[in-house]
């Protein structure tokens, strides 16, 4: 059995004008120790800082709303996520920092996949077949702890909006520090409250679905549609790196009706690119949300014969949020 830990390094502003600084760090520790969330809301204010603390038994996301007239030198941003999760097959958390026309966005995810286990799945007119064996963690094997620290960078002046979100979890604290050295910003209101979610190639259901440990992901043809009541705010990422060969095809459609598509072709030597939208940050009303994928991920070789599997193929994170 294996472990991967994946890294979302998201960037959509350009690194230089963003001015992303020299030293980011994070930490990930477990514990098994029970989850206060009893806490009343904690939200402090100076001149050019914010503390905040989450108030409710599972609030998986947590948006601070702020403003500035000029750039924002932010010194610190340290975000911790105290969460449990039950009968799920991964876990994640991260942040997403956006002033809803650039974004900034990182985090975690972690899948548990033993070589045996496998999903397949078939639909061919009437005859509808599936085969299940992933493995559903118990409570008590995703409870953690979790931090992140990014220091030295500055924001363009605007009106941002930094969204901290774990999942998907049974119990779940976020705390944010968050500080600058601009004396004209304005903190101007948080939000809060449970709905973060994550779909995994098994959960677009297509006429073939096939997941062999982390050896092959397959989809053909695959469709969900969700729904929220708020506003979705999604991130697609894709475990397709290179000498993973194979080819994926992404695309949402929004309660408008709007259509976005990205796809791709992986070749042993390079990645041809044949559509892509601006911004891997998917933003939009509340409503029902359409989404089609196509995929078929195979391992590669590296030139020093090493094996570089795809792992869980394509993950779509995405949360049900208030904006302040």
């Amino acid at each position: 059995m294996r472990l991967v830990s994946v890294w979302l390094a998201v960037f959509i502003l350009i690194i230089s004008s963003c001015g992303i600084g020299d030293e980011a760090a994070h930490i990930l520790h477990t514990e098994n120790e029970p989850i206060d969330a009893s806490n009343e809301a904690v939200c402090e204010y100076t001149n050019s800082s914010f503390h905040g603390i989450t108030s409710g038994n599972n609030s998986n996301w947590y948006v601070i709303k702020f403003s500035s007239p000029s750039p924002i030198n932010v010194t610190e941003m340290h975000t911790k996520y105290t969460y449990r999760c039950e009968n799920y097959r991964i876990d994640w958390n991260g942040c997403i920092l956006t002033n809803c026309t650039w974004t900034i966005a990182s985090g975690a995810l972690s899948e548990v996949l033993n070589e045996s286990e496998c999903f397949f799945h078939i639909q061919l007119g009437p005859f509808n077949y599936t085969y299940d064996n992933l493995k559903r963690y118990t409570q008590e094997e995703l409870d953690g702890s979790d931090e992140s620290w990014w220091r030295n960078f500055t924001l363009p002046p605007d009106t941002w909006y930094l969204i901290c979100f774990a999942g998907e979890t049974t119990e779940c604290m976020l705390e944010v520090h968050f500080n600058t050295t601009n004396s004209d910003i304005e903190f101007l209101a948080t939000s809060e409250g449970t709905g973060t979610h994550i779909l995994l190639p098994e959960d677009f259901l297509g006429n073939v679905n096939i997941k062999r440990g982390y050896n092959v992901t397959g989809v053909l043809n695959g469709k969900k549609s969700v729904t929220v009541n708020n506003t979705f705010m999604g991130i697609q990422y894709s475990m397709f790196k290179w000498p993973c060969q194979g080819f994926e095809r992404f695309q949402y459609t929004d309660p408008d009706g709007n259509t976005e598509t990205f796809s791709f072709l992986s070749l042993p030597n390079h990645k041809i690119v044949l559509s892509d939208w601006p911004h891997r940050l998917i933003i939009g009303k509340g409503g029902t949300w359409n989404f089609r994928l196509d995929l078929l991920m195979l391992p590669g070789k590296f030139p020093d014969g090493t094996i570089f599997e795809p792992g869980f193929g394509v993950a779509l994170l995405y949360l049900d949020v208030k904006l302040p």
